[in-house]
């Protein structure tokens, strides 16, 4: 006759004629972390300098969303666009280290009230915590003419932007920088060519590199080096008496530019 299920129930004079739908709800996506908290060396490796977080996502339209962190509620809830189910909620304030995002939402129907968790989750490395520079070692801190010192500067967290122009250096220069990796770096320095009694040092001041996260470093102390690069020379030599008779002598007073000890 054509009819099926009780949507025919009026045709044979009974029912009300009524056909209930129901639609399944779209699922909520995985946050999104916000390129503008996305800080540092790039602005989509879920690296980041900054403490309160903004996320994105979608879900049901009208739905209200609530962001989880390491399973605990963070932050207010917030609502999702009624027309795209679009929606940008921001944590509470994070600690360091890695954090595990997830996001509910929770749509209210006429006769029921439906709860979606995202399916996957979110890794957030937060790290707000400033480099340093760990130490910067002389291979020889006392230096003569035609000699170097190779330094070796490590770094408390890598860096991707750590060059020698960051290095604050007197008394000599420097060359051959090398990223050993990215906490380690090493330099020669070369110290002031003729020089007699020269001292210099070298250091890393604030601001100078960052890490991924983008902190911005601390300043180093500095290491020192004391060098002569002068070479000795005779300055004068004397004579008691330049004239002798036989069986005469004349004393010689030579005088050196340095001391010498041998």
């Amino acid at each position: 006759d054509g009819c099926v299920s009780n949507s025919c129930a009026g045709y044979y004079g009974g029912g009300s004629g009524i056909v209930v739908v129901r639609y399944a709800l779209p699922e909520i996506a995985t946050p999104d972390l916000h390129a503008s908290d996305d800080l540092g060396a790039s602005s989509t490796d879920n690296v980041t300098s900054a403490t309160t977080l903004t996320f994105t996502g979608s879900a049901p339209v009208g739905s209200t969303v609530q962001l989880y962190v390491d399973g605990v509620a963070s932050g207010n809830t917030c609502t999702t666009s009624s027309t795209t189910g679009l929606w940008s909620c921001d944590t509470g304030v994070l600690t360091d280290g890695d954090k595990v995002i997830t996001a509910v939402s929770t749509t209210v129907l006429t006769d029921s009230t439906v709860t979606s968790t995202s399916a996957t989750s979110l890794t957030v490395t937060v790290d707000a915590t400033a480099p340093t520079v760990s130490s910067i070692s002389a291979s020889s801190s006392t230096l003569k003419s035609g000699e170097t010192s190779t330094l070796t500067i490590t770094l408390s967290q890598a860096s991707t932007d750590f060059v020698v122009g960051d290095i604050t250096v007197s008394g000599g220069t420097l060359s051959s920088f090398t990223a050993v990796s990215g906490t380690s770096y090493t330099v020669v320095y070369t110290p002031t060519a003729n020089t007699q009694g020269g001292s210099g040092s070298v250091s890393v001041a604030s601001g100078a590199f960052t890490d991924a996260a983008g902190n911005t470093s601390a300043a180093s102390s500095a290491t020192s080096i004391t060098y002569d690069t002068q070479a000795p020379s005779v300055v004068s030599i004397v004579a008691g008496t330049s004239t002798l008779k036989s069986g005469q002598t004349s004393t010689l007073a030579i005088t050196l530019s340095e001391a010498s000890s041998n």
